[in-house]
């Protein structure tokens, strides 16, 4: 993910050099590739705004699986983007530790359920 100095910017290097052509991308986005060249085009007479809420972006961005345009407007607002915490490591340490802590309190309680009940019996 990269941070560009417009949105523009950000949606046309999506669209020109993500894993997808702009001519596979375009019927993602049920456009033609015409269509989606002059939506992201950076210049000219036949410069066409890109629609920013009618959810061809968030497509756009999947299917590239660039989120470059996101990170500019977070960049933008003065905010900083990161992925969510899906951290496989982090997962399984949280579930070793709270299996730990079960065993502790299992071998505690035996240790009770073991100890002698008085001299009285």
């Amino acid at each position: 993910m990269r941070v560009y100095a417009s949105i523009r910017e950000a949606v046309h290097a999506v669209a020109s050099t993500g894993r997808l052509s702009m001519k596979q991308l375009a019927p993602e986005l049920d456009w033609s590739p015409s269509e989606l060249s002059m939506r992201t085009t950076l210049g000219g007479d036949r410069m066409r705004m890109f629609p920013l809420d009618d959810g061809r972006l968030v497509k756009m961005m999947k299917a590239q699986d660039d989120y470059s345009p996101l990170a500019t407007l977070a960049n933008d607002c003065g905010f900083e983007l990161r992925a969510k915490e899906r951290d496989v490591t982090k997962m399984v340490a949280d579930a070793k530790a709270s299996v730990s802590e079960a065993v502790k309190k299992f071998q505690q309680l035996i240790l009770e359920l073991d100890a002698p009940k008085g001299k009285g019996r």
